[in-house]
C-alpha cells in the first residue's frame, strides 16, 4: 500500500518531506520496513527529478 500511495504522489517537494521525516522516524526507532520505505521514496524523487531534468533540457 506505502508503494502504491508514493508513486500516485507527484510533488517532489513533499516527497522529500516524507522522505526527511522517514529518516527521523529511522534514527529514533531504526526498522527494515524504514529502510525500504525510505528506498521507495528516493527512487521516486529520482524519477521524477529525471523527468523534470528532460522536460528542462528539451527547452
Amino acid at each position: 500500500m506505502f508503494y502504491s500511495t508514493i508513486m500516485k504522489i507527484d510533488s517532489i517537494d513533499r516527497l522529500r518531506d516524507i522522505r526527511d521525516a522517514l529518516l527521523v522516524e529511522q534514527g529514533i526507532n531504526p526498522t527494515r520496513q524504514g529502510e525500504q520505505a525510505i528506498k521507495v521514496v528516493v527512487d521516486r524523487i529520482d524519477e521524477i527529478q529525471a523527468t523534470l531534468d528532460k522536460s528542462a533540457s528539451r527547452q
